[in-house]
């Protein structure tokens, strides 16, 4: 049986909620650490090697490392291994042409996060719409400026960054609010034993005041 006052049991629910906050600010910490000494990931899909050789050239610069794939199947294929932060995508491609490739990679749950920039020297707004429709987050014309479509891949990573590091907080305030729970319930039942006991005591205390009485 667990035996407690009243300042004893105060005193632990203090420590249990303590614990929990110490535990929340540890992993967001570590999570956040993590994330800020990430080197991200591009993955280029174009089957013109002398523009994936310029892609190549300008991002390793940029200290991002790049993965390349000739046309859509392989990119895909790459995407489900590896998984990269962002991905830039050419539109005509023999065999699946961007959109097709978009729309597939798009269609995998675990890789439907992954944000897809299109390279293309389709530049007109039908073009565009269809590309923003196979799930792309941006459209570039090709021939690019580099300071532009370096521009634009740091603000998709952060964007994409953002949105990671929201559903890491909601999933840690989740794991917090359930581990509370827990805890409180452990609690509640430390009370009413407490209680129970105190309860017991009273009546046996009144049982002798009565005998004596008696």
């Amino acid at each position: 049986m667990f035996l407690c006052n009243s300042g004893n049991t105060g005193f632990l629910i203090k420590n249990k909620i303590l614990s929990i906050d110490v535990k929340h600010f540890f992993w967001y910490t570590f999570f956040m650490t993590i994330i800020k000494n990430k080197k991200y990931t591009i993955l280029a899909i174009d089957d013109t090697a002398e523009n994936l050789g310029l892609l190549e050239t300008l991002l390793e610069n940029q200290n991002y490392q790049v993965l390349v794939a000739t046309n859509g199947e392989r990119g895909l294929n790459i995407v489900q291994k590896q998984q990269p932060d962002i991905i830039l995508l050419d539109v005509m491609m023999p065999g699946w042409n961007g959109f097709e490739t978009a729309r597939r990679i798009k269609n995998i749950p675990e890789l439907s996060h992954i944000p897809i920039l299109f390279l293309s020297a389709l530049d007109d707004s039908v073009n565009k719409v269809k590309g923003f429709n196979a799930g792309g987050v941006d459209y570039i014309a090709k021939p690019f400026q580099q300071v532009e479509l370096l521009a634009r891949i740091k603000t998709h990573l952060e964007l994409a960054q953002l949105r990671n590091n929201l559903s890491l907080q909601v999933q840690i305030k989740t794991n917090e609010l359930t581990r509370f729970y827990e805890d409180s319930l452990q609690l509640l039942s430390m009370v009413s034993e407490f209680r129970d006991y105190e309860t017991s005591q009273h009546n046996s205390r009144l049982g002798e005041y009565a005998r004596r009485i008696a």
